[in-house]
């Protein structure tokens, strides 16, 4: 009946709007994806420009407000955060300088410790090439011995960073079970059981830190306490 004609030429207006009747001709479907696709990256790249427009803008807000205030810590930190969102090489630089500066005045670690994660990001970014290199050309011996330096590294101030946590922080286990398993994959078993027979204190690392103090209790030739250490990581994973 008349409903049923109404409903067809709605769908057949639908579908002639879309492009679907003119499947494989010009100006078809596809080109109507294309059109799509193309609106699509406009809007995509006017979106990335967007963007970094309202963060040079939250940069030079940020910039302004620490200016008139350098000794206010908190418009500091603002402004290390906006330069990290932006993340360029000066940006991360200034933002080391800026979280030293906050620990010299302040004496609290907390930013000195920041200042360390970003000086780690940046050796990690470094580690990653000499990586790519490596893995690109494994029979060149130069790239595989600086992939080997840069891994290490990266490796001790990485544990530099951690130890002087543990002593700003010395109740915190979660950073005792992070140094204790940094100093078990060095082999350096003696470091290692000494912080992890702590970090096991703290019910979210214990199953963790029994399973790397067996390790390393085996590793240095004392079974017994080994045996008895796998048997409590055993009846903690059965709790």
């Amino acid at each position: 009946g008349l409903a049923n004609d109404v409903k067809n030429m709605s769908a057949q207006s639908s579908i002639s709007r879309g492009g679907f009747d003119k499947t494989g001709e010009a100006g078809g479907f596809r080109s109507n994806i294309r059109d799509a696709d193309k609106q699509r990256q406009l809007e995509d790249s006017d979106r990335i420009s967007k963007t970094e427009d309202t963060i040079d803008r939250l940069i030079l807000d940020a910039e302004a407000a620490y200016r008139d205030n350098p000794e206010d810590m908190p418009k500091l930190q603002q402004l290390v955060k906006r330069l990290l969102e932006r993340g360029r090489p000066e940006d991360e630089q200034r933002a080391i300088r800026l979280l030293m500066k906050g620990f010299e005045t302040t004496k609290q670690f907390r930013f000195r410790q920041d200042a360390g994660k970003v000086r780690l990001r940046q050796l990690k970014r470094t580690l990653e090439k000499y990586k790519e290199r490596a893995e690109a050309k494994p029979d060149d011996e130069k790239a595989q011995q600086e992939y080997q330096a840069a891994k290490a590294k990266f490796s001790d101030i990485e544990l530099g960073e951690i130890k002087s946590a543990v002593e700003a922080y010395p109740t915190d286990l979660g950073l005792k079970f992070q140094l204790g398993q940094r100093y078990f994959e060095r082999g350096d078993h003696d470091q290692a059981i000494a912080l992890l027979q702590d970090a096991k204190g703290d019910a979210r690392y214990r199953g963790r830190a029994l399973a790397l103090l067996g390790q390393s209790f085996g590793a240095m030739g004392w079974h017994d306490e080994a045996i008895a250490t796998y048997r409590q990581a055993l009846e903690n994973k059965a709790t």
